[in-house]
């Protein structure tokens, strides 16, 4: 990947705190995605914008009685797409979240426009 479209990229990247001392990192759609943000379902941007994790352990994604707590797993989209459609929870945080980052970057824009 080109350098410059990382550096991009990463400049729309925030992490959002869920529970248990996890969280995820969300990349804030750019700004011609912004028409999902007001008609996709949530859980369809959360699963598309979520690009990140931290603190997901097998016990966190299976259940304490099936995977290890001291196994951290790495991200992985597919998998975050079919873990965060069974938790309504995760997906109004992050959905928020993804909300208010638009909102931010349109006001943001906002105001360098008037300079």
């Amino acid at each position: 990947m080109n350098p410059l479209i990382a550096k991009l990229r990463a400049r729309r990247e925030h992490v959002v705190p869920l529970d248990g001392g996890k969280s995820v990192t969300v990349r804030r759609p750019a700004e011609a995605e912004f028409g999902r943000v007001a008609s996709d379902k949530a859980v369809d941007l959360v699963a598309d914008f979520v690009v990140g994790w931290q603190g997901f352990t097998e016990a966190d994604l299976l259940g304490p009685e099936v995977g290890a707590s001291d196994i951290e797993v790495p991200f992985d989209a597919d998998l975050w797409r079919e873990v965060v459609r069974d938790r309504i929870d995760w997906v109004k945080v992050v959905a928020q979240r993804l909300g208010e980052l638009v909102t931010e970057h349109v006001t943001q824009r906002g105001l360098v426009a008037k300079n």
